[in-house]
């Protein structure tokens, strides 16, 4: 199963591999940078529909349905969305 953290880490690794800044990663994405900051960090959930905006803007293809309702799961016991 793929956890936020591994999410996150796909996440950074298309930062670097792009040579975007996180700011200009977070304009593509459609995020505003404080929220990417954040999640990157772990401190706050976001939404299924933002995670598949930060994905897409990685370049992930596809993800288990299985793994976004788990993501999603422990963003809303996080209280982050």
């Amino acid at each position: 199963m793929t956890t936020p953290r591994d999410l996150r880490l796909v996440v950074r690794a298309a930062i670097r591999t792009q040579g975007l800044t996180q700011a200009a990663f977070a304009a593509r994405a459609g995020v505003h940078r404080t929220r990417l900051l954040a999640w990157l960090a772990g401190r706050r959930g976001v939404s299924t529909e933002t995670l598949g905006r930060l994905l897409a803007a990685a370049g992930v293809r596809s993800i288990s349905v299985e793994s976004l309702n788990s993501h999603t799961a422990r963003a809303d016991e996080s209280g982050g969305k």
